[in-house]
């Protein structure tokens, strides 16, 4: 945190009042161009929440190969009964029998 952010609070602190606080500071509230970033700061805010979320769902998604072998015929019935409630529930999953 920058030196100049605490004396802001304590500013606003000692005066209980942001306008009072920013006379003394001798600083202008919120200016045209203060409202332009203002928005622009709101609008990076907003991005960098949904980056994260899109990030997150990503970490959520499995993804690879999984090769199950079965010599017998009853084994490979036996994965196959088992693997497709998963595959009908995963639409994104494929399976194949080699």
């Amino acid at each position: 945190m920058e030196i100049r952010v605490l004396q802001y609070f304590m500013a606003v602190a000692r005066h209980e009042n942001i306008t009072k606080a920013a006379e003394e500071l001798h600083l202008t509230q919120l200016t045209e161009a203060g409202l332009i970033f203002k928005a622009r700061a709101q609008e990076i805010f907003s991005l960098t929440e949904k980056t994260k979320e899109q990030f997150a769902k990503m970490d959520e998604l499995v993804v690879g190969d999984i090769y199950i072998g079965a010599g017998e015929t009853q084994a490979m019935a036996y994965v196959a009964k088992v693997l497709a409630p998963l595959l009908s529930s995963h639409p994104v999953l494929s399976g194949q029998q080699q």
